[in-house]
């Protein structure tokens, strides 16, 4: 066993610190990968890190982002799992389209004809006309 002494002191701190750092991040990812309900977070969010573009948001766009990506808003796939009325994850479909798609964020943001004239106001059309997960 090594025994630290007093000028070993800021090196065990380093050391310490990163060690529990790296177990909290293979916990977090462990806790991300295993987690269906964040499925579509997986999709662009593979590290734990900082994302700077959320600074350039305004306060009010920045709550609603985080909602959406933490999967905190009111869709089929989130509220369809729940109480005596649970329905299948592949047949929570939108209720305010006849697309019969699973009302998922990503159906949300991209694809429901509901949604059309938010995103021509806040979207250029690059990523709606054909959208990709990616």
């Amino acid at each position: 066993m090594v025994s630290y002494q007093a000028e070993n002191t800021p090196c065990f701190y380093m050391i310490f610190k990163e060690r529990a750092l790296d177990a909290f991040k293979q916990n977090w990812f462990n806790s991300v990968s295993v987690n269906k309900c964040l499925d579509s977070y997986k999709n662009y969010k593979s590290m734990f890190c900082f994302e700077e573009y959320i600074d350039l948001l305004p306060i009010k766009l920045r709550s609603h982002l985080s909602k959406l990506r933490l999967c905190s808003i009111k869709l089929a796939i989130e509220t369809g799992r729940y109480g005596n009325n649970a329905i299948d994850r592949n047949r929570r479909f939108c209720s305010l389209c006849g697309l019969r798609e699973i009302e998922d964020e990503y159906h949300f943001v991209f694809v429901c004809p509901a949604y059309d004239h938010l995103r021509k106001m806040y979207l250029k059309p690059v990523y709606y006309v054909r959208p990709s997960v990616f």
